[in-house]
């Protein structure tokens, strides 16, 4: 394996394939194909080379698959892929995303810090790829209102602010055209705060924290688990995540990315919902 560096926003593809496989001609919501993003700065192994040369078969910590030999760069030496793997000393992105040298960043990305805030501004490093498709790296200047300087400390305020700046974000199945979907946006929450997470939805119900099945419960049984948590939680339906918010008045809310064509966006769930199926209290 050759160790490697995302350089560029990367979708992770089941095939060495960039165009799209649609269940129907216009569902274009849902590319088949695509597996997942691979977020700036994240390392990953590249494992295999495609016939053509045009893609890379690569290993990241949650997922393999292909992705454009472009948005990824080999390391000459581990003490190079290091530095952008486990940097020392990082900020980390807390915008939904921003834009840094041309490059879309994620929530959660850390970027090694060149030095420290100046003048409400970071200096960061940003991996990129030479000629030769060799990593190298570039200076970025990126906001303090952007950026946190190491991870964002775990707070129920900050869980609610990190949640609430994705509100508005358009769906993008497996992070498509630089959206979020639902188990996307708890990654990307979570990453924040420096928790690495299952990328799919049937994983992160094992992991996630405390679990307490839902399925078989009353109303009245739900009711009284919503009414007394006050931790992050991530709420689930089959194929489906969304992050508590917690109860208004006698209404209980959450914020999820629904599906396609839709938005980020705050809901009202019912506890009478049969559909529920399991809680994870993240403490």
């Amino acid at each position: 394996p050759v160790r490697a560096i995302v350089c560029e926003r990367a979708d992770l593809r089941t095939v060495p394939y960039g165009g799209p496989m649609l269940k129907a001609a216009g569902d274009t919501y849902y590319d088949r194909l695509q597996e997942t993003e691979l977020v700036l700065g994240m390392p990953v192994w590249v494992l295999h080379e495609s016939s053509d040369g045009l893609f890379y078969y690569v290993q990241s910590y949650f997922y393999r698959g292909w992705v454009s030999r472009e948005t990824v760069a080999a390391a000459k030496s581990e003490e190079e892929w290091m530095y952008f793997a486990d940097p020392e000393s990082f900020v980390v992105v807390t915008d939904a995303l921003v834009k840094l040298g041309g490059k879309s960043v994620d929530m959660g990305v850390k970027l090694p810090a060149v030095k420290s805030e100046d003048g409400g501004k970071y200096t960061v490093t940003i991996p990129a790829a030479d000629a030769e498709g060799f990593l190298v790296r570039e200076n970025a200047e990126i906001s303090a209102l952007s950026a946190h300087e190491g991870y964002v400390p775990y707070t129920m305020k900050n869980y609610y602010i990190q949640a609430f700046k994705y509100e508005g974000t358009m769906y993008g199945w497996g992070g498509m055209n630089d959206g979020v979907d639902c188990s996307g946006f708890v990654c990307a929450v979570f990453r924040s705060f420096g928790f690495e997470l299952p990328r799919n939805t049937s994983q992160q119900n094992k992991i996630m924290g405390e679990l307490v099945s839902l399925s078989d419960m009353s109303a009245v049984d739900r009711a009284r688990i919503f009414d007394v948590l006050d931790v992050p939680a991530a709420v689930y339906k089959p194929g489906h995540v969304m992050l508590w918010l917690g109860k208004s008045g006698e209404k209980y809310y959450i914020i999820h990315a629904p599906q396609g064509g839709s938005k980020v966006s705050a809901a009202e769930i019912s506890a009478a919902d049969t559909k529920l199926s399991e809680l994870s209290r993240i403490k």
